[in-house]
């Protein structure tokens, strides 16, 4: 089996636009993935939308969120999702991230749920992929020469496996803040 490697996630970059009627959010990438192993079907791209701008689409409203969509061969669910809103330690000169990485799996009708088996068998790299590719963008160290020490201990803070219906998983992203809590205080009540 290959290994899940950068060139098995797309990110999914929105961008506000301004119109007559209004401003509203666009994701271009969406178009360039039709007839790839990324495509999106029409519910996958209600729920990225719903994710980052919100019911009614009005503008962005997620800024924290980085959304990858993955090669759907490579058995690592449908998306995996950065929160970039948490905090960065220090360990000596280097600032590492101590982000949430979301590795979610879409199903209709499905109750939200912890994700496992053959369709998350690759979510670990696939979210350790993510979460390199928000910190060199955001993160990187100033010298070269710690790069690989960098990498190397880059870490989430905590893998959320999820899968369930679109509604389901945006309830979940509207109450991340009482889920996360849940985890802390209870650790096994609040695994996903």
């Amino acid at each position: 089996m290959k290994p899940f490697t950068r060139c098995h996630l797309r990110a999914l970059r929105p961008k506000t636009v301004s119109r007559r009627s209004g401003v509203r959010v666009e994701i271009d990438t969406i178009r360039e993935l039709r007839g790839t192993p990324f495509a999106l079907c029409n519910d996958e791209i209600q729920f990225v939308y719903g994710l980052l701008a919100g019911p009614q689409w009005p503008g962005l409203r997620k800024h924290n969120l980085w959304v990858f969509r993955t090669h759907q061969q490579m058995f690592a669910a449908d998306f995996v999702v950065v929160d970039v809103s948490g905090h960065r330690r220090a360990l000596g000169e280097l600032r590492l991230p101590d982000w949430d990485v979301f590795v979610l799996d879409l199903k209709m009708g499905q109750n939200l749920g912890r994700g496992g088996g053959v369709q998350f068998r690759r979510a670990q790299p696939a979210a350790h992929t993510a979460l390199q590719l928000c910190a060199e963008t955001l993160v990187k160290p100033e010298h070269r020469a710690r790069r690989a020490t960098w990498l190397s201990m880059l870490r989430p803070r905590h893998v959320w496996s999820l899968i369930g219906s679109t509604a389901e998983v945006l309830d979940f992203f509207d109450d991340l803040p009482a889920r996360r809590q849940a985890r802390l205080t209870n650790p096994r009540r609040g695994r996903h």
